[in-house]
């Protein structure tokens, strides 16, 4: 065999081995197990990537319909230390994609963050989705309920409320009023240096449209909150309520 034969012989091999390297990564990228996490604080949320955050996993349920309302059940007895990678640091209650690699969780946040800027608002921006997290559900008649607040176009059932033509709210997902059987929608407005959250039904024993007083804030300036990274994690109950009911907002 002549040494130019050989040398061909030699790269083509070279050439196989790296294809099936190659192959053999991207099955195990395929295998590797895939889990959503929801961000918590377990003691501290740390701040920037590269570092480990504290997630419990998360369930994503509902019709498998287009258009299907998910339904996002997170596993609070369990956790995980992710490692975060990417330009983003998350926030509390962010849901991160995370796959085992290399005995490890890593998950990446690449995605820049879209704001709205609200007329007199105190933070410049506001996430356009915003996740609404509660510690004790069951308190206060149920009022407070995790939820997703979207900045969107409001729906012609609330015309008569006056509400702006696009506002922070739950829909289309409802909660049921535990005193009345009538369904609410979560409403979330800022002017000024606060954030307030209330409740609003298309159909109700009080009226209908109806809009309720005001069940929570956020004085933007308090510790614990910030605009950017976005999180309302110190707040205040309205005047009655169990006050042991802690709501965060996060984007």
């Amino acid at each position: 065999m002549t040494d130019e034969l050989y040398s061909q012989l030699r790269r083509r091999t070279l050439d196989a081995q790296r294809h099936f390297d190659l192959v053999a990564d991207r099955r195990e990228l395929v295998s590797s197990p895939i889990m959503i996490g929801q961000v918590f604080s377990q003691t501290l949320i740390p701040s920037g990537t590269n570092v480990y955050y504290a997630v419990h996993p998360v369930a994503i349920l509902g019709p498998e319909t287009e258009g299907g309302a998910a339904t996002c059940t997170v596993d609070s007895a369990a956790t995980f230390m992710v490692c975060v990678v990417g330009s983003r640091a998350p926030s509390m209650g962010d849901y991160l994609v995370c796959r085992y690699v290399g005995n490890r969780w890593v998950s990446e946040t690449t995605s820049a963050r879209q704001d709205v800027g609200i007329g007199g608002c105190g933070c410049q921006g506001t996430p356009l989705t915003l996740t609404m997290s509660v510690n004790e559900p069951t308190s206060n008649n149920g009022i407070f309920q995790d939820s997703a607040l979207s900045w969107q176009d409001t729906p012609v059932g609330f015309a008569a409320l006056g509400l702006a033509t696009k506002a922070y709210l739950s829909w289309p997902q409802g909660y049921v009023d535990q005193v009345t059987g009538d369904t609410f929608y979560y409403h979330l407005i800022c002017v000024g240096n606060y954030y307030t959250l209330n409740r609003v039904y298309q159909i109700s024993v009080y009226g209908s449209p109806f809009q309720d007083q005001v069940r929570y804030q956020w004085r933007i300036d308090d510790p614990g909150n910030s605009c950017d990274p976005f999180l309302m994690a110190n707040g205040q109950v309205y005047s009655g309520g169990n006050a042991t009911c802690i709501v965060t907002l996060s984007g």
